[in-house]
């Protein structure tokens, strides 16, 4: 190979390592932007189940043992929620994990191959 030739085949490796480059700032903003979206889910669930369990235990001191058994309800349905999301959370984080890891190998494999063109 020539030396011309030979940096064509750097550039075009240095263009791919780019890339890989670029899709992991994605995948970095990609998975930020889901645990924002996991957080703010968690936070109005927590809210909303507040919310409820407010209104459930003004009606309870009226004596109303429905709503008693309702707040039960509600606190296990919380329960179930909230740890539904976590695992959704440790899924999420392991799937994103997974993937900049792919990349990351990647990244090196482009960089491997690179260094092995011949300068001269």
């Amino acid at each position: 190979m020539g030396k011309n030739s030979n940096d064509l085949e750097r550039a075009k490796y240095d263009r791919l390592i780019l890339e890989k480059e670029t899709v992991a700032d994605d995948l970095k903003d990609e998975s930020r932007k889901m645990q924002e979206c996991l957080s703010d889910l968690r936070e109005d669930l927590q809210r909303g189940y507040r919310e409820l369990r407010m209104l459930l235990e003004e009606e309870s001191y009226e004596g109303d043992r429905e709503s008693l058994r309702l707040q039960r309800e509600n606190d296990a349905q919380e329960q179930l929620f909230r740890h539904r999301l976590e695992e959704m959370d440790e899924q999420i984080s392991e799937e994103y994990q997974s993937e900049a890891r792919k990349i990351e190998n990647e990244k090196e494999e482009l960089y491997r191959k690179r260094g092995d063109i011949p300068w001269d």
